[in-house]
């Protein structure tokens, strides 16, 4: 490879934000930024790169031109959000995908065209206190079905019911930097593993997760074997906090 490792980040909202600026600082790999949201008011205390004149600008441009002064890195930058029909392709041309969305659709999308087109990825979600970032290397780990199974049926409590803070958001970034940083080296040593955070305690527990015999994604039974736009839900802001919360009794 005669570049740097290119990583695809999917999101650059809450936890987005600073594993861009991690993996931004490091010097170390190719960043492409794929975003389609713009900076609102109610971001800038999570958000900590951004201020008042950045309001109202994409989120990916803002954040760009942030890497650009403070590092001298010039990111790639997608105004988009991963589509059933854009994703796979997006997905080929990046050597680790960084998925940080805020919605199931997205998570579960993501996760389907990483594993189809056998590319390593990281998964986070942040809410409340809580926090989760899953490394997956395919064929060689669980993946994000195996541990989340398939998009919630019922109601979900979100960020704007529960809210998510600055330092929770900080903090899963920036594992997430870290376990992408991992995969860009051929790392996988951590795939499959599950950090929580509780921040009420300040701990981080961990547990490696097997891969499942009938998962549909990964297993030799594999059922999905394209992207079908049935499969995903309209995103609707709603977090990873159910598996979150599912997770705190088991870890």
């Amino acid at each position: 490879m005669n570049r740097p490792p290119r990583v695809l980040l999917v999101g650059v909202g809450g936890i987005g934000h600073p594993c861009a600026l991690a993996l931004a600082r490091t010097g170390r790999v190719e960043l492409v930024l794929l975003d389609d949201d713009r900076v609102e008011r109610s971001n800038l205390h999570r958000l900590f790169s951004f201020d008042e004149a950045d309001v109202g600008r994409p989120k990916a441009v803002a954040l760009a031109d942030h890497i650009e002064r403070a590092s001298g890195g010039q990111p790639m930058i997608v105004l988009d959000r991963a589509t059933p029909g854009s994703v796979l392709a997006l997905v080929r041309e990046a050597d680790v995908v960084v998925e940080g969305s805020d919605n199931f659709a997205t998570k579960f999308l993501v996760a389907d065209a990483c594993a189809l087109a056998s590319k390593p990825s990281v998964h986070g979600a942040a809410v409340g206190w809580s926090g989760t970032v899953l490394p997956v290397s395919p064929s060689r780990s669980a993946c994000y079905r195996c541990v989340f199974e398939d998009l919630p049926s019922g109601d979900a409590v979100d960020c704007a019911t529960a809210g998510v803070f600055a330092p929770v958001t900080a903090l899963v970034g920036a594992v997430m930097a870290a376990h992408a940083l991992r995969l860009s080296i051929g790392d996988a040593s951590q795939s499959g593993t599950i950090a929580h955070l509780d921040a009420r305690t300040g701990m981080f527990r961990a547990r490696m997760f097997a891969r499942r015999k009938n998962c549909p994604l990964c297993s030799e039974a594999r059922v999905i074997t394209a992207i079908d736009a049935s499969r995903y839900t309209t995103p609707d802001c709603s977090l990873h906090n159910l598996a979150v919360t599912s997770l705190e009794s088991s870890l």
